[in-house]
C-alpha cells in the first residue's frame, strides 16, 4: 500500500515539474510569435505603402509635358 502510494506521489511530482516546465515553454513561445506577429503586420502595412506610391508614380502624368 505504501509503495503504491509513493509511486502516485512520484508521478504527480514528476507531472507536476513537466507541467511547469511545459507552460514556462509555452509563455516563451507566445513572447516570440506575439513578436513576430506585430513586426510582420508592421512590415506588412509599409510594404504596401511603398507599393501604392510606386504604383501610382508609375501612372502619374504630368499634364506640363503633354504637347499635343
Amino acid at each position: 500500500m505504501a509503495e503504491r502510494l509513493f509511486k502516485i506521489y512520484s508521478s504527480l511530482r514528476t507531472y507536476n515539474k513537466i507541467s511547469v516546465r511545459d507552460e514556462a515553454t509555452q509563455q516563451s513561445n507566445s513572447d516570440y510569435i506575439r513578436a513576430y506577429v506585430i513586426i510582420f503586420c508592421i512590415t506588412n502595412i509599409m510594404v504596401g505603402v511603398v507599393q501604392v506610391a510606386i504604383i501610382h508614380k508609375m501612372f502619374f502624368i504630368d499634364p506640363t509635358k503633354i504637347h499635343v
